[in-house]
């Protein structure tokens, strides 16, 4: 266990040395920045569907802008994410059983180590509560899985289909003895499309729930 704690530090450290030293922030992370600092509530989640993407990340970026003033923001954009990148290596080093080279190798992949850990965008989330869904599925734990599903589908579409396959899993085990998650899955399902579905008008930024016209068209537009 003691080489498990070493290598997850090993790995934290490594990736906020290179995000700070080494890495320039890409037009899409400062967007989401942006857009979360400079709009209220109601007004970004009326704007998402131009984003293309739910609301988990920029719900969750909010907080931090509050003090934006008063601290350097690129400074701030990777403390904000590397909270996450701490939880997803604490997950996958001290609290799976993977063999330690095996889980050495996922963490220094490319997705695992740069599209999701140095670049500060909302998909190490993905990772974090992939990892608690199949953590809760083997320790039993029905809500805490049950919350995975729903927070997943909140960060992309891909987590959508993640989430979806591990609800799978879950009926494969236990069958419908509990319908926690499934309900939950259909809510966050719901969620997502409330939140990226295109709108056929738009009257106002803070008119966040239009009028839609309902077509398979739209319904693709929400998944592309």
């Amino acid at each position: 266990m003691k080489k498990e704690w070493i290598l997850a530090v090993a790995f934290v450290l490594f990736v906020f040395i290179f995000k700070i030293t080494c890495h320039e922030l890409w037009k899409d992370e400062w967007q989401a920045w942006i857009l979360t600092r400079d709009m209220t509530f109601v007004d970004l989640l009326s704007f998402l569907n131009y984003e293309g993407h739910p609301s988990f990340w920029y719900i969750y970026l909010k907080p931090f802008t509050f003090i934006a003033s008063h601290v350097d923001q690129s400074l701030l954009i990777n403390i904000a994410h590397i909270i996450p990148v701490v939880i997803m290596a604490y997950l996958l080093y001290v609290r799976t059983t993977l063999p330690l080279l095996l889980k050495l190798l996922i963490s220094l992949s490319y997705f695992f180590c740069f599209e999701y850990s140095i670049i500060n965008r909302g998909y190490i989330w993905v990772l974090v509560w992939v990892l608690v869904a199949i953590l809760a599925i083997k320790e039993h734990k029905t809500v805490l899985f049950t919350l995975s599903l729903f927070l997943l589908c909140q960060i992309e579409v891909y987590a959508v289909f993640i989430a979806i396959a591990l609800a799978w899993a879950y009926y494969r085990e236990k069958g419908l003895s509990d319908l926690r998650p499934y309900i939950s899955l259909a809510v966050g399902f719901l969620f997502f499309l409330i939140t990226v579905y295109p709108r056929s008008s738009y009257r106002g930024l803070s008119d966040s729930y239009n009028m839609w016209q309902i077509s398979f068209s739209n319904l693709a537009k929400s998944f592309q």
